[in-house]
């Protein structure tokens, strides 16, 4: 683990309210595609521009028109409602992240409210419930899709994120889930990459982390892309910041 804190999973707690977001409709049967990928750099360019400088919900803001990503240790909370305990697979896909995206710092927080990335996983009839009470807290509030994640500002970069993940609605569904909002709760909000080669696309059949978008997220947690820059900024540094990312995941792949 690499974190301060130690590793724990809860029951349902307070959580706070956040104003940008991503949903998932339940994934598609096809198989997985997840050999099938491109490191090409023109893609991956393009990919960034569309998943990082904007947001499914909320993008017409300027937190959602510019770079989101967290500055301080990001430290997980998981907090299990659902009747099948899911917090391991959950717990075992953070841990992996740390060797997957350099610059990302992780811990466990030993409650939720220390925590500022919360991760609820629920059963399908608990999640409009959970999606009001813990995220939204309005009861009031419409429950879209079958996952989603919402990111709150803060005072530089990502200061919370809350996700809600589905356990029991097929077990794809379920990895789909853990991956995407994981990975969108980090930063890349919306849902427009290619979907040949990312889960950041509605359309996409992959359930594991691909080595596209692990460019995409080493490229978001360079130092050189800072919180708050905008897209004219970005697109200075972007070139050479995709080019060594993608050196990095080929020389990790050989």
């Amino acid at each position: 683990m690499n974190g301060l804190m130690a590793l724990g999973t809860f029951s349902a707690k307070s959580v706070r309210r956040c104003i940008l977001g991503a949903a998932f409709l339940t994934a598609s049967t096809a198989p997985s595609v997840a050999g099938d990928f491109s490191l090409n750099e023109r893609i991956l360019k393009r990919d960034f521009i569309k998943v990082v400088m904007s947001a499914e919900f909320g993008g017409d803001t300027e937190f959602g028109r510019s770079v989101k990503k967290y500055v301080e240790r990001v430290r997980f909370a998981v907090i299990n409602h659902a009747q099948r305990d899911r917090s391991q697979e959950v717990t075992n896909f953070i841990q992996s992240l740390p060797g997957k995206i350099s610059g990302l710092k992780i811990g466990f927080a030993n409650s939720p409210q220390r925590a500022n990335f919360r991760i609820h996983i629920v059963d399908k009839r608990q999640y409009t419930d959970v999606m009001q009470r813990y995220v939204y807290r309005d009861n009031k509030a419409i429950a879209r899709s079958s996952c989603f994640v919402r990111v709150m500002p803060g005072a530089v970069g990502i200061g919370a994120t809350d996700a809600v993940i589905v356990a029991d609605h097929g077990e794809r569904t379920f990895q789909r889930c853990l991956v995407e909002e994981v990975l969108q709760g980090l930063g890349p909000l919306a849902d427009r990459a290619h979907h040949r080669y990312s889960v950041f696309n509605s359309q996409s059949t992959h359930t594991t982390f691909t080595p596209h978008d692990q460019v995409l997220l080493n490229a978001l947690y360079d130092e050189r892309i800072k919180p708050g820059m905008s897209k004219a900024d970005v697109v200075k540094v972007l070139p050479d910041v995709i080019r060594d990312s993608i050196a990095k995941i080929q020389r990790e792949r050989t």
